[in-house]
């Protein structure tokens, strides 16, 4: 790719800009990649998707 994607300091290793970029557009395909598998399980069986269920505090 022609750039560092991680930084190598004395006890630690931290994405580089670039690779902070990488990390966070990965972290989106995977996210997308389960939706789609979540649209065909819903094809298949309608039941066996699972539900999310969230309240906001009051």
């Amino acid at each position: 790719m022609g750039t560092d994607l991680f930084l190598r300091l004395n006890n630690e290793v931290r994405p580089a800009l670039y690779g902070a970029r990488v990390v966070e557009r990965a972290g989106r395909l995977l996210n997308d990649a389960q939706k789609i598998r979540d649209t065909a399980t819903e094809f298949r069986d309608p039941e066996a998707v699972p539900l999310t269920v969230g309240r906001t505090p009051t």
